[in-house]
């Protein structure tokens, strides 16, 4: 996605997409020039989700992270393991990259 090629390409399959989702750090894809500013100018009509981790403001934005981090900074994990121990358990699926702030016990 950083070599023009690439660039190329994603702005290509945006022009008729009807959603785009990404999940890098806040700024990261407007660096790279397929953002939301660039993909809008051509396709006003797509719905762009930008999903990180940490959001695209406050103190975090730019932090990378990945599921378990999303998890566990969500409280998911607080609600997941074994309730008489203290072992905790992710959810077996990629759940928080799915389903950004909204994370339903597992």
């Amino acid at each position: 996605m950083k070599k023009p090629k690439g660039k190329e390409l994603i702005l290509k399959l945006a022009q008729t997409a009807d959603v785009v989702i990404e999940n890098f750090t806040s700024g990261t894809v407007e660096a790279w020039g397929i953002g939301y500013s660039q993909v809008s100018k051509i396709n006003p009509k797509v719905i762009y989700a930008s999903l990180s981790t940490y959001g695209q403001s406050g103190p975090l934005r730019f932090f990378p992270g990945w599921d378990l981090l999303a998890q566990g900074a969500s409280g998911v994990l607080s609600i997941t393991g074994y309730p008489e121990t203290e072992n905790i358990s992710r959810c077996p699926i990629f759940l928080a990259i799915f389903s950004r702030g909204i994370l339903p016990p597992c």
